[in-house]
């Protein structure tokens, strides 16, 4: 919530080759970045999923104290291909045809 002048985000994005952290607030005119930070991740695939795990979470720990961001609140990112969604066109109010759904 940005309702609050000089309200501070932190923005993570975990992804599967990178870490980037950000650091938004807001101002009259909109958003500003006040920091940006980015790890590249080099992960070896025969890695156990728990040691992946560690190796993110001690790469973004050690973002955030050279960053010395210390926010209480996150917005975190999706990688793309975590994400599922469909894109559908959707033909106009009484085309004949259409889907029950669309009319």
């Amino acid at each position: 919530n940005f309702k609050r002048k000089g309200t501070k985000r932190l923005v993570v994005d975990v992804g599967t080759s990178a870490i980037r952290i950000c650091e938004l607030s807001q101002t009259k005119a909109g958003f500003q970045l006040s920091k940006y930070l980015q790890r590249e991740l080099t992960i070896d695939p025969s890695m156990s999923e728990e040691d992946q795990k560690q190796l993110r979470a001690d790469t973004l720990t050690a973002m955030l104290k050279e960053a010395k961001m210390k926010q209480k609140r996150a917005i975190f990112g999706v990688p793309g291909q975590s994400r599922q969604g469909w894109i559908k066109p959707v033909p106009p109010p009484g085309i004949p045809g259409a889907h029950p759904q669309y009319r």
